[in-house]
């Protein structure tokens, strides 16, 4: 896979993630709830290459949730875009010993 090639399915990721927190903005904001800015890391070359895309969760300046979505790792597709609202759903139920998780 070349490096557009990465960087296309690394971009259908990104506003695959986008959407989804779009959808879940309403239930965000009436939690208080803020996304930290969204970006993805990339490093390495071929086989070593590693992508993800970092989704902070705060509440009252406070980090309630971190998690990353990997995209590629060892050169390797790790997530599909079809994939993502659902990870993102379970990422949420990871957290559900809180009343505002409860919604999922």
């Amino acid at each position: 896979m070349n490096t557009s090639q990465y960087e296309l399915v690394e971009n259908n990721v990104f506003n695959a993630i986008k959407d989804k927190l779009n959808d879940l903005s309403l239930f965000l904001s009436k939690n208080r709830f803020e996304i930290g800015d969204l970006s993805i890391s990339r490093n390495g070359i071929d086989k070593s290459y590693f992508s993800d895309i970092e989704i902070i969760i705060w509440k009252d300046n406070n980090i309630e949730s971190v998690f990353s979505l990997i995209i590629f790792s060892e050169g390797k597709q790790c997530i599909e875009v079809a994939k993502v609202s659902e990870t993102i759903d379970k990422e949420f139920n990871m957290l559900d010993n809180h009343d505002y998780f409860t919604f999922i």
